[in-house]
């Protein structure tokens, strides 16, 4: 049975989808932000989180599709 709570971990270089929901944690400054792709950039994608924040990751940064 699926589960819709499974995180897949995401292999290096690999990219989301425009839409997707993600969690990016970024540990040198001891946070974890979860958003909605919302733009595909060369080396790096653009999310909003749920606050309105908007955060790039580069797509070989610690990053997961929720």
């Amino acid at each position: 049975e699926k589960s819709n709570s499974r995180i897949e971990v995401m292999a290096k270089n690999s990219k989301p989808d425009l839409g997707d929901r993600i969690i990016h944690k970024e540990p040198a400054f001891n946070r974890e932000n979860e958003g909605e792709v919302v733009q595909m950039l060369a080396m790096q994608f653009v999310y909003k989180t749920d606050d309105g924040n908007t955060r790039f990751c580069l797509f070989k940064e610690d990053w997961k599709k929720v």
